[in-house]
């Protein structure tokens, strides 16, 4: 909480199982504080978890560790951007035919999504020309086996607002890339190269 006023954040957790309210009461966050909680006993089992954080009063930054409560061998998961009829991935790493697709659909409408990979090459449609249906209020899991190595990036389609990401097993937990906001003015790209 970077204000000056305490913040009251609300977290849903959008999951494979539909909306879970694990998290009834709002996270309390003092001025120039920080907290955090283990969300996943909030999960109760399930694999795919999209969460939507939000102020009721005050303001807060929020950012999700995936990984041992240690902070060895995890990573932090990138903010997706607001959900919109258009998603777009960037910065893909396809160096494996695990990689999978989620789609959190926040809204009470079932989505239909097209999928457009991008490449070099050209782009092509690795569900074909049907779109993949994923539940109202709930997140859902997609394989990307299709792509080989050769996506660049994704733009999703959908008939409700959706938001999305990618997961690509490797090393530890992986990489992960999300849907982001649009470049309108000036933009800094910011690497870290030192250590891969």
């Amino acid at each position: 909480n970077p204000g000056n006023v305490a913040a009251s954040a609300e977290v849903t957790l959008l999951t494979d199982s539909g909306i879970q309210q694990g998290l009834s009461t709002p996270i309390m966050v003092g001025p120039d504080q920080y907290v955090w909680e283990n969300i996943g006993h909030f999960a109760h089992g399930s694999v795919v978890i999209g969460l939507h954080v939000q102020t009721s009063s005050g303001q807060v930054a929020a950012a999700v560790w995936q990984g041992p409560a240690s902070g060895s061998g995890g990573t932090w998961l990138p903010q997706a951007a607001a959900p919109a009829k258009q998603v777009v991935i960037p910065g893909l790493t396809t160096a494996s035919s695990a990689a999978r697709l989620f789609v959190a659909v926040p809204g009470a409408a079932d989505a239909q999504v097209k999928v457009v990979a991008v490449t070099a090459h050209g782009a092509f449609l690795p569900y074909g020309p049907t779109p993949q249906d994923a539940p109202a209020g709930a997140s859902s899991s997609f394989s990307l086996a299709a792509l080989g190595t050769s996506a660049e990036a994704l733009v999703l389609t959908s008939n409700v607002p959706i938001t999305a990401g990618v997961v690509v097993p490797g090393s530890g937990i992986g990489s992960f890339s999300a849907g982001a906001a649009p470049v309108t003015g000036q933009g800094v790209i910011a690497g870290n190269p030192a250590s891969g």
